[in-house]
């Protein structure tokens, strides 16, 4: 029943983290799956972006691209919507069982476990970076085992899978070289202790290279690396704000750190110490990072409580904190059967409604513009169409055939190593409404415009002369208007109403 109990929080956590789906990226992600799926190959050129087709392109996320094609084509949205409730069960209890085994009391892997999912949940989507916050906690397992019992054969093999999943599924393998490397960081640098942290790194990196690029996801991170910095339009690439929930939850688990550490008048260990170091400066500068922050100070505090229960400390060593934790252990250890089963039953209905809300609307179309590319599909508007960054990846999915080719080709969408630096810095002026938003037209020349309602852009073209909105999909920002030229809407004339071309 404890089990049971334990399984049903399981299911409990990983379905808060779910929401309907609203990544713009997730639907380039399919278009590219179908293309992968039907040749049976990975692309080595882009296909879908106007100004990077025919161009050198990794899909260094192919192997998740080709599920999402897949789970797509069988089940439609309702199919994704439980692959992204599948994905945050499997997160939630790898988390669990992570920090459990870290700190030897599956009861503080729970907690720790807990925190750290919700910190995540603010950037938690179906998207493969998702799948590499779970290989991060394994890495991190496999680090500390290595560490307590020596760099065995097993423990060797799976570095080299850990490393080989991690390169098909997204680019920031970095993340766990930087992670195994600090992890165990050794006290004395010794010839020895040298030769087996290069062993076990080296394993690692090796797998990186087991991929059908042959460990070329590096030079794309290369090329992608300045990307924080010229990216900083971008939510994801914006600096950590302490009133977003992730960040407060990483404040959380440091102060929580910082108190642990001062009441037993002891640091915790130099490696995982200096790894939670980085992660955090790692977060502070793009909020996208703040969910490997959180897992490297959630297994920091995991190996710190192990090693600080199973010391010997009198009574007045050990702080009032730690001794509520185990008070707290031990009155849950010792509930009965009846209670327990009470607690699977709750948490069982709560998770129950959960997944029932995250199915019953699979996809946000509030934020996906599926009406707006209806109503263009439906009156057959004029291409090339201009977009927005957050649109292309949707405009990608939807001018793609079901073998992943292009019908259309997009100006500008999620894929940041694809769009020309011209481009991006023209795209750029138009979404802010800044100076120079007409350099954006004249590259793309567009017949059409579909662009989100709350954008500084839309009242620009409002009031520009040679524009016409003849569609608005809804009353929020986050609705889409489109836009086509006044030549289009004479031609036209009586088909479109259109208050700003009276």
């Amino acid at each position: 029943m404890r089990v049971i109990a334990w399984l049903s929080l399981v299911v409990l956590i990983g379905s808060f983290l779910c929401r309907p789906l609203a990544d713009p990226d997730l639907w380039w992600h399919i278009a590219v799956g179908r293309w992968i799926v039907h040749h049976k190959t990975v692309p080595l050129i882009d296909y879908w972006n106007m100004f990077g087709a025919g161009q050198p392109w990794r899909a260094y996320s192919w192997s998740n691209e080709v599920v999402y094609a897949l789970v797509e084509q069988w089940g439609g949205d309702f199919g994704l919507a439980v692959a992204q409730l599948v994905l945050g069960c499997v997160l939630a209890l790898t988390a669990q069982l992570v920090f459990g085994t870290l700190a030897g009391c599956h009861f503080f892997g729970a907690l720790l476990g807990l925190l750290a999912v919700v910190a995540c949940r603010g950037h938690f989507s179906l998207r493969p970076q998702t799948v590499v916050w779970i290989l991060f906690l394994l890495v991190l397992l496999v680090a500390e085992l290595t560490k307590r019992r020596g760099a065995r054969g097993a423990y060797l093999v799976a570095l080299v899978c850990l490393g080989s999943a991690w390169a098909n599924t997204h680019l920031s393998a970095i993340f766990g070289v930087v992670g195994l490397g600090l992890w165990l960081l050794p006290e004395s640098f010794s010839r020895k202790e040298l030769s087996r942290l290069g062993l076990v790194v080296g394993c690692f990196v090796v797998g990186t290279l087991i991929s059908p690029y042959f460990g070329g996801e590096w030079l794309t991170f290369v090329e992608k690396s300045d990307h924080i910095f010229n990216f900083r339009v971008l939510d994801e690439f914006r600096p950590a704000d302490i009133t977003q929930v992730p960040t407060l939850c990483v404040a959380f688990q440091i102060v929580l750190l910082a108190v642990l550490s001062f009441a037993s008048h002891r640091l915790p260990p130099r490696g995982p110490l200096a790894l939670a170091g980085v992660t955090v400066l790692a977060g502070a500068l793009a909020v996208k990072f703040t969910p490997f922050t959180s897992i490297a100070l959630g297994a920091l505090t995991a190996v710190w409580l192990r090693d600080v229960s199973s010391s010997e400390l009198t009574v007045g060593e050990r702080n009032r904190l730690l001794q509520g934790l185990m008070l707290l252990r031990g009155n849950i250890f010792s509930l009965q059967a009846q209670t327990l089963g009470a607690c699977a039953f709750f948490f069982g209905c709560i998770a129950w409604v959960n997944c029932v809300r995250a199915t019953k609307s699979p996809v946000d179309y509030a934020i996906t513009p599926r009406k707006a590319v209806d109503f263009m599909e439906a009156h057959d508007l004029s291409h090339p169409v201009l977009s927005e960054f957050s649109a292309g990846g949707y405009l990608e999915y939807r001018w793609s055939s079901a073998e992943g080719g292009p019908h259309q080709l997009v100006p500008i969408d999620g894929r940041t190593n694809v769009n020309r630096k011209d481009v991006w810095e023209a795209y750029v002026k138009a979404f802010t409404g800044r100076d120079g938003w007409r350099d954006y037209f004249v590259k793309v020349n567009p017949r059409t415009v579909i662009w989100r309602q709350g954008a500084p852009l839309v009242p620009i073209l409002l009031e520009a002369p040679e524009w016409c909105r003849i569609f608005v999909s809804g009353k929020q920002d986050t609705s889409y208007a489109v836009f086509i030229t006044r030549e289009e809407f004479d031609r036209r004339k009586g088909e479109f109403s259109a208050s700003d071309c009276l």
